[in-house]
């Protein structure tokens, strides 16, 4: 069963709040780098980013930062999970389109770079695009 997104005006105030905060301390490359070297099935989330998470009502968890994917490629980066999902669950592919569209993303998410994590066993969802919004910028 689908869980119901429900964006109140405080909810879209929130991530606002977030896009703004993000921007102001970009991830270097260099740190990408390190979180990227973690042994896949560690614990990467990164207690540095925890006030630039917001749970949603309705138990979506969504945390948005800017990182330079390249040395001179800033992207978004926007990971969505369910707070209390079942193993293997994870948020309607409606519910991040629109999650990523209040965000500020200016493709939809077939054309983002896309890849799908875990963590307590729920399903990661990570959508990244390059803040110009050009796509090509990572696949060059």
């Amino acid at each position: 069963m689908a869980r119901m997104l429900m964006i109140s005006d405080e909810v879209r105030d929130a991530l606002k709040q977030l896009v703004a905060k993000a921007a102001e301390r970009p991830m270097s490359y260099e740190e990408l780098q390190r979180m990227a070297a973690i042994p896949e099935g560690a614990n990467k989330t990164n207690p540095a980013n925890d006030d630039l998470t917001l749970t949603i009502p309705h138990g979506y968890r969504v945390t948005y930062t800017e990182e330079y994917q390249r040395p001179d490629v800033r992207c978004r980066h926007m990971s969505v999970s369910l707070v209390d999902g079942k193993r293997g669950t994870g948020a309607a592919p409606e519910a991040v389109q629109e999650i990523c569209v209040m965000l500020g993303y200016s493709n939809p998410i077939h054309e983002c770079a896309v890849y799908v994590g875990t963590i307590d066993g729920g399903l990661v969802i990570n959508v990244v695009e390059p803040v110009s919004g050009k796509m090509e910028e990572l696949r060059s």
